[in-house]
């Protein structure tokens, strides 16, 4: 699941016009969801397997979120 994330993350690292075609504020939400769900697998569930599957989707959106934040943070930079 998470080498699902290697395109989108290479995508997003080659924008240089600031990420424009993703939603910034999703991948935000979808990074919390899954950083909750990885404390839950960790805290509550237990499940090495369960944790690991959470922790390695969390690292990919986190991953996706903070490039995309900093190339569209760098796009808007260079053009004021």
């Amino acid at each position: 699941m998470s080498l699902a994330y290697l395109p989108q993350i290479y995508s997003v690292y080659m924008d240089r016009l600031g990420a424009r075609s993703i939603s910034i504020f999703t991948w935000f939400l979808w990074t919390i969801s899954l950083g909750i769900t990885t404390l839950y697998s960790l805290l509550v569930v237990k499940n090495p397997q369960f944790f690991l599957a959470s922790f390695f989707s969390f690292i990919g959106c986190l991953l996706v979120f903070m490039i995309a934040s900093i190339r569209r943070i760098q796009y808007f930079s260079s053009n004021v």
